[in-house]
């Protein structure tokens, strides 16, 4: 059997902080018990950022709108454009050029 030794670095050592803020806005809205699937649509100069919410809760969606406000403030780091889809929306609604990252099961 062979073992590979461990790494010394740390997962977060030298991290960019516009990685860095990604990942906070990303786990955020991840976090949100109304947000049913997160996706990343075709980048140009901005990245496309959906949502999709399973039920209508207004605190669910302040926090998501909370926290593409905290990510803006926070860095100067690539522009999200945050496209946000209600549960009385369509499936359709979800452009099919839109990979999806975070599914809640």
């Amino acid at each position: 059997m062979a073992v590979a030794g461990l790494d010394p670095r740390s997962l977060t050592q030298n991290v960019p902080a516009e990685l860095d803020a990604f990942l906070q806005f990303f786990g955020e809205v991840c976090a949100v018990p109304s947000v049913s699937r997160v996706g990343l649509g075709p980048q140009g100069a901005a990245l496309d950022f959906w949502v999709r919410l399973n039920r209508d809760n207004e605190a669910d969606e302040d926090t998501v709108y909370d926290a593409i406000q905290r990510y803006r403030a926070s860095v100067d780091a690539v522009f999200i454009d945050l496209h946000v889809i209600f549960a009385d929306e369509a499936e359709t609604a979800w452009p099919t050029s839109v990979r999806t990252i975070f599914a809640r099961a």
